[in-house]
C-alpha cells in the first residue's frame, strides 16, 4: 500500500502570520495542516480482508487526529516547554484507553476490526518556517542553528495495529496489519497578547495561503469562505410549498426519510398581505431567498427561524424588506447582492439575531445611501444561537467530497462575526421600500459578539474567494467598490466586543509590525477614493474593543461618537484617517482611543501632536469633546500569559 504522505495533494495546508510583541524582531508565521483522507464510502461493498485492514488504519488514525485536533483546540494557554516530555506525557494520558471497533460492515457484513494503538514515541525534529520571499512558497525546514523563530516541533508517532475477523459459514478468519501515523506539532515562545494575535489572524482577507486551518482563531478570509461552503453545502434543494403554506399556522419543514434537507423559494415569494406571517415558521436545515426577500409579520408570534444558514440574493429585484418579524439564523446569514442596485430594509419591531453575517457585494457607487442593509429600526444581533453549538451536517445527505463546514473552528465561526465585504450597512431614517420614514429618535441597536472587518474585498464565485480588485493584470487593477458604515441618530448605536479591523485595499499580504524587516514594505493601493467609509451623524456611535486600523474616510458630525481600543505598542494603527478628517472638515465629533499603558499614552500623544491632531488626555469617556481625539488609559485586562502558541501542526500515514 502506498504512503498517505502527500504534502501537495492530501494534506491542506495553510498559515497566517505570527504577532510577536518582543523586543527582539523575530519574523514567524505559523500554520495548521490538516490531513485529508479519500473517504470510503462503499465499505460495505468490501469483499477482500486487506481492504477491510487499509479501511481499518485510515479510520483509526482519522480519530487519532480528531482527538489531538480537540485536545490542542481546548487548550486555553500552551506551556509545552521547549521540549518533548510534556506533550508526550500529555499525549499518553490522552490515548491510555484508545481502541476503535466496527461490526458487520463488508458485502455480506461479514468483517469485523478492531484498532490499538501500540505505542507512542516523541522525537523532536527542526522546526520549520515560511520561505522568506513573500510567504507563498510554504514550509521549509529550519536546518540552522540559531531557531530564528523559538519554535519547538515535535514528531508524535502512532504505532497502529488492526485486527481483522472475517465471518464465512465455514470458517472464522483473522489477520493483522500495522501502520505508522505521524503527527507533528510546533509551538513558538511569543511575547504577545492574546487578543493581539487574534486581531493579527482575523485581519487577513483576501490573500488565502496566510490562513490557518484548525488553530485557536480564524482570519476573516477562512471565516467568509465557511460561510459560503454552507451556501454551497447542499447540491440539491428542495423548492418550498408556498401556494400551500399557511401563515397562521405553526409551520416546520427540513426532514425528508429522516434526512435533512435545505430549501429555495423557486420565483420571488411575497410574505406579505395575505401570506403576512402569523405564527413560527421554522426550517431545520437552511433557507435560500434566491428570488429577494419580501418578509412581514403580524402579531408578537409571528417569527422565522432557520437552524442552518439564511441566505438572500437579490434576484435582480431593487427592493426588499423585513418588517416586523423576529428572525433568528442559527449558523449564520449570507446576503450578497452581486453589486446589484439593491436594498434590504429592515424597520418596525425587527428583530435579527444570527450567529454571524457575511455582507457583501451590496455597494454599487461610492457611499451609495439607497444599497444595502438598512436598518430603519429594530435590533441586529450577532452572537452564538445556542442550536448551533450541538447543530450536526452528518443528518445531510451529501457526497463524500463535501467539506462539511463543522470539521474545524466551528466554536471560533458562530462566536458572532461581522464581515462587511464591498457593501454597506446603513442604519437611520429611510424610506426605502416605501417604508414610512422613522425619526432620528428611533432606537435602533447594532451588537456584534465576536470580530468585525470593514473591507473592500469582494466575495467572487468566479475564484472560489475574496479579492480586492476587478482586473488581473497588476497594472490594469481597479479595486472593487469600498464598504461603508453609516449610522444616523441619537439612539442608534453599534458595539463590537471582539477584535475590529478596519481594512484598506492591499496589493499584497501586509506582513505582520515585528515580522522580518525585508517584509516591511508598504502594501497599500495609494488611492484614497477606495478607502473604506465610516459616517456618523446626529450623535450616533459606535465601540469597539481592540482594534487595527488602516486608511480610511472618517466622517463625524457634533456628538457623535467613535471610540476604539488599541492593544500595546500601538501595533495595527494607522492615524492617516485623522489627519484625512481634519482636512476634509469632517472631523466634528468625538474620538476616543483607549491604550493599555501610561507609555502608550505618552507615544499616542506624541504621535498626534507631531502630525497637529487636537487631543487631550482624560479619565472617562464622558469627558470627550468634539472636535479632538481623547485618550484614556484603561484598566486593560488584556491576557499576556500565554507565552507559547501552536504556529503549525501537520500529519501523514504511512501504509
Amino acid at each position: 500500500m502506498a504512503s498517505g504522505k502527500n504534502e501537495s495533494g492530501s494534506i491542506l495546508i495553510f498559515s497566517l502570520g505570527l504577532l510577536i510583541l518582543c523586543a527582539a524582531m523575530i519574523g514567524g508565521i505559523f500554520a495548521v495542516s490538516r490531513i485529508v483522507y479519500a473517504q470510503i464510502t462503499k465499505v460495505e461493498t468490501y469483499k477482500r480482508i486487506q481492504d477491510i485492514q487499509e479501511y481499518a488504519i485510515q479510520e483509526g488514525a482519522t480519530q487519532i487526529q480528531k482527538q489531538i485536533d480537540e485536545y490542542l483546540r481546548g487548550l486555553s494557554t500552551i506551556s509545552f516547554g521547549n521540549d518533548s516530555n510534556k506533550l508526550s506525557q500529555e499525549i499518553d494520558k490522552l490515548f491510555s484507553d484508545f481502541l476503535v471497533t466496527e461490526n458487520n460492515i463488508g458485502s455480506k457484513g461479514q468483517y469485523s476490526f478492531e484498532v490499538e494503538i501500540e505505542s507512542i514515541h516523541a522525537n523532536q525534529i527542526n522546526p520549520y518556517i515560511l520561505g522568506m520571499d513573500d510567504g507563498r512558497f510554504g514550509w521549509v525546514e529550519d536546518t540552522s542553528t540559531v531557531n530564528q523563530t523559538n519554535a519547538t516541533n515535535v514528531a508524535l508517532t502512532f504505532s497502529i495495529q488492526a485486527s481483522v475477523e472475517e465471518k464465512t459459514p465455514t470458517e472464522v478468519k483473522k489477520e493483522s496489519a500495522s501502520s505508522a501515523y505521524i503527527f507533528e506539532v510546533q509551538w513558538n515562545d511569543i511575547d504577545a497578547s492574546i487578543d493581539g494575535i487574534e486581531l493579527d489572524v482575523w485581519r487577513n482577507i483576501g490573500y488565502s495561503h496566510y490562513l490557518p486551518n484548525g488553530a485557536s482563531y480564524l482570519s476573516a478570509d477562512e471565516w467568509g469562505k465557511k460561510v459560503v461552503d454552507n451556501y454551497q453545502f447542499s447540491k440539491s434543494l428542495t423548492t418550498f410549498d408556498f401556494a400551500g403554506f399557511d401563515p397562521f399556522t405553526v409551520t416546520t419543514q427540513g426532514y425528508q426519510r429522516g434526512r435533512l434537507i435545505d430549501y429555495t423559494d423557486g420565483v420571488r415569494l411575497d410574505f406579505s398581505g395575505a401570506k403576512t406571517l402569523r405564527n413560527l415558521l421554522r426550517f431545520d436545515g437552511s433557507f435560500f431567498f434566491e428570488q429577494g426577500v419580501q418578509l412581514a409579520g403580524g402579531g408578537t408570534n409571528a417569527a422565522l427561524v432557520v437552524e442552518n444558514l439564511l441566505a438572500i440574493k437579490d434576484g435582480g429585484h431593487k427592493e426588499h424588506f423585513i418588517r416586523d418579524l423576529t428572525i433568528e439564523a442559527g449558523n449564520g446569514t449570507y446576503i450578497n447582492f452581486a453589486h446589484n442596485e439593491a436594498s434590504l430594509s429592515m424597520s418596525g419591531q425587527t428583530d435579527f439575531h444570527t450567529s454571524g453575517l457575511l455582507l457583501t457585494n451590496t455597494q454599487t457607487s461610492q457611499y451609495d445611501q439607497k444599497a444595502g442593509l438598512i436598518l430603519n429600526s429594530g435590533g441586529l444581533t450577532i452572537d452564538t444561537i445556542e442550536s448551533a453549538k450541538t447543530f450536526s451536517f452528518g443528518s445531510y445527505t451529501s457526497e463524500a467530497t463535501n467539506r462539511s463546514p463543522q470539521d474545524w473552528s466551528w466554536r471560533e465561526f458562530i462566536k458572532g462575526s461581522l464581515l462587511i465585504s464591498s457593501a454597506e450597512l446603513y442604519a437611520g431614517p429611510s424610506t426605502i421600500s416605501g417604508e414610512a420614514t422613522n425619526g432620528q429618535q428611533e432606537v435602533r441597536t447594532i451588537d456584534i459578539d465576536g470580530n468585525f472587518l470593514l473591507t473592500n474585498a469582494s466575495w467572487q464565485d468566479s475564484v472560489g474567494g475574496f479579492s480586492y480588485f476587478q482586473g488581473q493584470a497588476e497594472h490594469t487593477l481597479t479595486p472593487y467598490p469600498a464598504a461603508s458604515i453609516i449610522l444616523d441618530g441619537p439612539n442608534t448605536n453599534m458595539q463590537i466586543k471582539g477584535v475590529s479591523f478596519i481594512d484598506a485595499p492591499k496589493v499584497n499580504r501586509q506582513a505582520s509590525p515585528f515580522e522580518d524587516v525585508a517584509l516591511q514594505q508598504s502594501v497599500l493601493y495609494n488611492d484614497s477614493e477606495y478607502w473604506n467609509r465610516i459616517e456618523l451623524k446626529n450623535g450616533a456611535s459606535m465601540v469597539m474593543g481592540y482594534t487595527g486600523i488602516g486608511p480610511f474616510h472618517l466622517s463625524l458630525e457634533q456628538d457623535s461618537l467613535f471610540k476604539f481600543n488599541l492593544l500595546p505598542n500601538l501595533i495595527f494603527f494607522d492615524p492617516t484617517f485623522l489627519t484625512t478628517a481634519l482636512v476634509q472638515g469632517t472631523l466634528e465629533g468625538k474620538v476616543v482611543v483607549e491604550v493599555n499603558s501610561q507609555a502608550d499614552m505618552n507615544h499616542l500623544k506624541a504621535i498626534f501632536d507631531e502630525m497637529s491632531i487636537p487631543n487631550s488626555v482624560k479619565e472617562t469617556v464622558g469627558s470627550a469633546s468634539n472636535g479632538e481625539v481623547t485618550i484614556i488609559v484603561g484598566h486593560s485586562n488584556i491576557n499576556t500569559t500565554a507565552t507559547q502558541v501552536i504556529s503549525r501542526t501537520f500529519s501523514y500515514l504511512e501504509l
